[in-house]
């Protein structure tokens, strides 16, 4: 190309047919200033995005390149041979197994025919000294997710040390978790590659990935149906639970700054205990995407002024309670030095990302529903009473104990029976009746029902319940023990739940005994 040619007086056509005759001729400094003038004009081609990408690479500037392919990416493409540069730039500039493997298995999985792109995952593989690479991705977008799933693989992989001992697995984290302190905490566990693009494509195209390439966690949500080991009895039968404990830790660090933070709550962590509650409301899912209607969900909230009894119990035995939650649009309404409403007066104050979670995992024990939060505190073997359990199935993990709602008739006030709900789970698929405590609100109403909160005493005393059982003072008389006996027995033997020992609340058990005794037709 002469230099005495002025591109801003040539068309792009002209420009782009010189760009071209350059590259041809491997005049690549030539072709790098007629692409970047086509990219003045048009930022988002990816054709030009990718021509400068090609040329970089021919000069050996891998780095431009690697940007170049990058913002081809962003600008949305499904040209196999993209994430293919990707990897190789990846192994060659970058030493980079973490970073190149997805890219190869993301290519392959767009061009599955392409020789070159096995060609580079062989020998990605190879670098690896294992027999077979993997790639799986952190359910990083709710708190609950992001506590449960991880923090079961490492328990699986407690349980059975040879799970998946042959791959090399790499965890793709999108950089924009639901809570970063979390995320931390499991960074000395994993393989992380952090790639918020690459992360949401492999989510959107899980199911079109060879199993061979894909390690889901044990229990996943999202992709349930890729690996029929994801089931629900890996989490619900206990069997993750036993024998086994979370990993995650505080540094002594993080625990100084939990400290202080306790302090600033005016807690003296030397001294104190402390009980978090949660009741789960709209808040949190409005502040993750306003405007949606989340009215389906409604079935499991509840009112936290039904605490106010169990509260006032707790700090007469001496001890603290902690309302958790980052959003929420109930006060707490309990005027007390030792009770705390955390996310209306102080989370804004702390950092409210650590604290949440150093709040889960330190407390004596705690009590809310299945949400977020309480997963973080269940997840990590801290006690558990949860309360206005929807859907009407136990808890998981061995420390718990659990009361449920209970489901009424609309018409007629009457209460279902639990033996009948639990008698019909075989037939849950199938039979919209029977899977009714597994539906949304507007479903249960529609088909006349609805869920009743538990009662301030029903919480109460099984809080009295829970704190006797964390003291190691809890002896069940014999009655208390054949009416365990008796619910558990109400599970079809085979369903998986049937496997699952989480007790319900003796008090509770007790108020409404005529809802759990057990058909004859149960076996």
């Amino acid at each position: 190309m002469s230099t005495s040619i002025d591109l801003s007086t040539i068309s792009y056509e002209e420009i782009r047919a010189i760009a071209q005759s350059c590259m041809q001729n491997s005049q690549w400094e030539n072709a790098i200033l007629c692409w970047k003038q086509l990219e003045k004009i048009d930022v988002q081609n990816r054709d030009v995005l990718h021509s400068l990408a090609d040329c970089y690479i021919n000069t050996a500037n891998y780095e431009q390149a690697y940007q170049y392919l990058n913002k081809c990416l962003l600008f949305g493409t499904t040209v196999a041979s993209i994430y293919n540069q990707l990897g190789i730039i990846s192994i060659q500039f970058f030493q980079n197994l973490n970073q190149a493997i997805p890219y190869f298995i993301y290519a392959k999985s767009l061009n599955p025919v392409d020789p070159t792109i096995d060609s580079n995952l062989n020998r990605a593989i190879q670098l690896t000294g294992k027999k077979k690479v993997k790639v799986q991705f952190f359910p990083d977008y709710r708190i609950g997710h992001l506590a449960l799933e991880p923090n079961l693989w490492m328990r699986k992989l407690q349980l059975d040390p040879h799970y998946e001992e042959d791959s090399y697995i790499v965890t793709i984290k999108s950089g924009n978790p639901s809570n970063k302190t979390l995320m931390e905490l499991y960074n000395p566990h994993f393989n992380i590659l952090e790639h918020g693009l690459l992360h949401d494509l492999f989510i959107q195209r899980a199911p079109l990935l060879n199993l061979e390439y894909y390690a889901p966690f044990p229990y996943n949500l999202l992709n349930m149906s890729l690996d029929q080991s994801c089931q629900m009895e890996e989490i619900y039968s206990n069997d993750l639970f036993q024998g086994t404990s979370s990993t995650l830790s505080f540094s002594e660090e993080q625990h100084e700054k939990g400290r202080e933070g306790l302090r600033k709550l005016g807690l003296d962590p030397k001294k104190d205990w402390y009980v978090t509650i949660f009741a789960r409301d709209d808040a949190y899912l409005e502040s993750l995407s306003p405007g949606n209607n989340w009215s389906h969900h409604n079935f499991r909230n509840c009112d936290i002024h039904t605490y106010h009894a169990a509260i006032r119990w707790i700090t007469e035995q001496g001890g603290w309670v902690i309302r958790l939650g980052s959003e929420t649009n109930q006060e707490l309404g309990f005027n007390h030095p030792k009770v705390i409403d955390y996310p209306v007066e102080h989370r804004a104050q702390l950092d409210g990302d650590f604290m949440d979670i150093y709040l889960a995992m330190n407390a004596k024990f705690m009590i809310g529903q299945f949400s977020g939060i309480t997963d973080v505190g269940m997840a990590n073997d801290v006690p558990t009473l949860v309360v206005n359990t929807a859907p009407v199935i136990p808890p998981y993990n061995v420390n718990n104990l659990y009361i449920p709602k209970r489901m009424q008739r609309l018409d007629t006030q009457e209460s279902i029976p639990f033996s009948e709900l639990y008698s019909e789970l075989d037939g849950i698929q199938e039979d919209k009746e029977a899977r009714l405590f597994w539906c949304n609100s507007n479903e249960l109403a529609e088909a006349g029902f609805v869920y009743v909160d538990n009662t301030e005493e029903e919480i109460l005393e099984a809080t009295k319940e829970m704190f006797s059982r964390v003291s190691g003072k809890f002896q069940p008389s014999e009655e208390e023990k054949e009416l365990q006996e008796n619910y558990h027995s109400l599970f079809p033997q085979s369903h998986w739940l049937s496997r699952n020992k989480t007790p319900i609340g003796i008090h509770f058990l007790k108020t409404h005994r005529e809802l759990f005794l057990a058909p004859q037709a149960v076996t």
